[in-house]
């Protein structure tokens, strides 16, 4: 059986002026205990490349510092959830957890509307992947949101590798978001 599992507090500052929303932390986050720790996400990559810095945040408080320099806000749409399936590969004899979204069962939901109103300086939310913008859409459709392409490691496509081809879809999308005029 498949434990609950707990998602992150929220990163926000006074002066936040964007929200950006995944789902839930996936499994190597919880380890590390930070917002996209996985090295196989392209999250922090984009970050590091639209600041120059050059290196990935390696805490949680390396990765705030990014976030306040930019004004922006991160937290996910879902406070708890299951992820209950694991993956078995055909080479080896071990399972592992995934981290996919769609994986995620059974859904407890943070209260995005209490969020915004609390932080009233963001103006606007995007919202990471396929399957969390689904269920945003569906859960708040009072709530203007930008799509964002995923940045795991299963949608590198839209990044193009590493170093992120900049030409790509998903770099282009979202240093577009994050440097739209308020």
């Amino acid at each position: 059986m498949s434990e609950r599992i707990e998602g992150f507090s929220p990163i926000v500052f006074e002066d936040s002026e964007v929200l950006l929303l995944g789902t839930l932390p996936g499994e190597k986050s919880l380890q590390k205990q930070y917002y996209y720790a996985d090295n196989k996400n392209y999250f922090w990559d984009f970050f590091c490349e639209y600041t120059g810095r050059d290196k990935k945040p390696k805490s949680n408080e390396e990765a705030v510092d990014i976030l306040k320099e930019l004004k922006v806000a991160l937290w996910d749409i879902y406070k708890s959830g299951i992820r209950s399936t694991t993956e078995k590969k055909a080479s080896s004899k071990t399972e592992k957890k995934t981290s996919r979204d769609s994986d995620i069962k059974d859904p407890e939901w943070n209260d995005i509307s209490g969020f915004l109103q609390q932080y009233p300086n963001i103006k606007r939310v995007g919202v990471m992947g396929k399957e969390a913008q689904k269920e945003f859409k569906k859960k708040y459709p009072e709530i203007k949101v930008e799509d964002i392409p995923s940045t795991s490691g299963g949608n590198g496509r839209d990044w193009g590798g590493r170093p992120i081809d900049r030409s790509r879809n998903g770099w282009t999308r979202f240093k577009e978001f994050i440097e739209q005029d308020i």
